[in-house]
């Protein structure tokens, strides 16, 4: 008798199966229903993104060369180097003249909510709070990255493919031209000097 009690009946499991499989399908159900969703809901997010080759290296002999460059594709020197490009892409003066050249500070709600915020300021104009507002905004978009050796990454993002695009083209438009006023001032007082 005893034999056949531990005898599995494969009747009565395939019943418990039958009976029972809303619990094994419940949770995979809820799932799937939470992952749509989540997909519905989400507003999609496009990314573009630039790499910028940041070199600060005076030119040297080809003797030395070989030993500063070793020297300088350490882990800290590019952490270095990324630090300094996100400093100076997420300053305040660099996100404002982006801002300004694409006029992001003139949305009407944007106005709007600056003017409301300047209220109880005095010496501030709602068009400055809209500038500071949407750099500050705009900074918040902005993803600044290493990549391979001397090379660093700076992404866009935005809800909108084409506005990510044109976002990523204003950051490298701007930097181009902030690095060669910097040359042009460097090359002016060293002209100065000498």
């Amino acid at each position: 008798m005893e034999q056949d009690e531990s005898v599995l009946d494969f009747r009565e499991i395939i019943w418990k199966a039958r009976r029972y499989k809303w619990l094994v399908l419940l949770p995979i159900v809820l799932l799937l229903c939470a992952a749509c969703t989540y997909l519905m809901i989400t507003p999609p997010l496009y990314e573009s993104a630039v790499v910028v080759s940041v070199d600060d290296h005076s030119p040297v002999s080809r003797e030395l060369g070989s030993i500063v460059t070793n020297q300088d594709l350490g882990e800290e020197n590019r952490r270095r180097r990324v630090e300094r490009v996100d400093s100076k892409i997420h300053s305040r003066p660099f996100l404002e003249s982006i801002v300004t050249k694409a006029g992001y500070a003139n949305s009407p709600k944007l106005l709007a909510k600056a003017a409301e915020a300047s209220r109880g300021m005095s010496g501030i104009t709602p068009q400055e709070v809209a500038t500071r507002m949407a750099a500050s905004y705009l900074g918040k978009l902005i993803i600044v990255t290493p990549s391979r050796d001397m090379l660093v990454r700076i992404a866009a993002r935005s809800g909108d493919s084409k506005s990510a695009r044109n976002l990523a083209q204003m950051i490298t438009d701007e930097m181009i031209a902030q690095n060669q006023a910097t040359s042009v001032r460097r090359a002016t007082r060293g002209g100065l000097h000498r």
